[in-house]
């Protein structure tokens, strides 16, 4: 379908069109039929590419991925692992290097991007699918100020992989009373996490039918407040432009324990095509992701700049050169490490050389 649009508008791309809108993506859905409710995700593929992985058939080992025992939390962060490596390649990588070159841009979202516990039960670990979005995004809903790690996964990588803009879908679920006032420091919130381009959810072209209930509000020419919308926007769009310039300074690295939560997950059968997960899953996922969220309230309350370090592109991308360790184009001179149940051989090697370096850990 992809290839189809690109032929079809092809004399539009990279002047009219500069970006293909991607909403939503996942691994598997949450929600499916009776018979899907304790599955996990799987493709045509995955047992060739973790026998090229790891060595060894999976097949035998599927039973791990939904009860404890010997063994069971390595083969699920193994098999886990190659699900997202395959979710980046076929998906992610794929359309990103098709947008490119047709001279455009890939942008859009993941699917609930926050939390330790959300991330592996819809798209696995995000932070990897960034790198290959032109403009990576995220989503904003309702009116909060809460999960900051949504903003901070994208920005990381952004600044890391020399991205100049950073998407927010936002005001969704906000409800049809939302005023300027709440958009602008929603805006403003967005603003302080990397944001530097908006896509207000949303514009309708007709409110026939259900659609004017639909996640308002609808922001745009059938509102009696229309022609006074600039007073909101202009602002922001000029805070926009103001942010995407220069670089990013940060002297600080969290590593993010997002794989950890892979390692925990033991699938569980749920009412009625519920995908879910056990009870002790859940637990381990809010000690893993409260204990993240922590270290970041507390450097945002301390006003530090720092970034997060997620452990793949540590390993593909990263490096340490005396008492800085470095991803992408990003360095540090200090790493923190939160609450985590795994760490790959590569994170402890690097993290080993930056502290003889005289690098600092907390």
């Amino acid at each position: 379908s992809y290839t189809s649009y690109f032929e079809r508008y092809k004399p539009f791309c990279g002047n009219v069109v500069v970006a293909e809108f991607t909403d939503e993506p996942a691994q598997v859905s949450r929600y499916a039929s009776d018979v899907l409710g304790n599955s996990v995700g799987f493709s045509s593929d995955l047992v060739a590419q973790f026998k090229a992985d790891y060595g060894f058939d999976p097949v035998p080992h599927f039973y791990k991925l939904f009860t404890n025992g010997e063994g069971a939390m390595k083969f699920r962060l193994q098999y886990y692992r190659t699900a997202n490596r395959l979710f980046e390649r076929n998906f992610m990588k794929n359309i990103g290097d098709e947008c490119r070159a047709n001279g455009i841009a890939l942008t859009g979202h993941c699917m609930a991007e926050a939390g330790s516990y959300s991330q592996q039960l819809w798209s696995g670990r995000i932070m990897p699918y960034y790198r290959h979005m032109g403009i990576p995004g995220i989503d904003h809903l309702a009116r909060n100020v809460d999960m900051a790690i949504i903003g901070k996964q994208c920005q990381s990588v952004c600044n890391q992989y020399g991205k100049a803009r950073m998407l927010s879908e936002l005001y969704g679920v906000s409800g049809g009373s939302l005023s300027f006032e709440d958009r602008y420091w929603i805006g403003n919130y967005q603003l302080v996490l990397g944001v530097n381009q908006f896509v207000p959810h949303l514009s309708l072209f007709s409110m026939a039918g259900c659609r004017k209930r639909d996640f308002p509000q609808n922001i745009n020419v059938q509102q009696s407040w229309w022609k006074m919308n600039a007073a909101v926007d202009i602002p922001l769009a000029r805070a926009c432009y103001a942010m995407a310039q220069g670089k990013y300074a940060a002297d600080i690295l969290v590593l993010s324990p997002q794989e950890s939560a892979a390692a925990a997950w033991i699938a569980e059968p749920k009412d009625a095509g519920v995908r879910d997960s056990s009870a002790q899953t859940r637990k381990d996922c809010a000690k893993i992701g409260g204990g993240v969220d922590a270290v970041i309230n507390a450097l945002f309350a301390s006003q530090l700049t720092f970034d997060l370090g997620d452990e793949q592109l540590l390993e593909e991308n990263g490096s340490v050169d005396g008492g800085k360790i470095s991803i992408g184009q990003m360095s540090y001179k200090a790493v923190v490490i939160p609450e985590m149940f795994t760490m790959r051989p590569s994170t402890l090697d690097k993290l080993e050389k930056f502290a003889a370096a005289g690098g600092k850990i907390v």
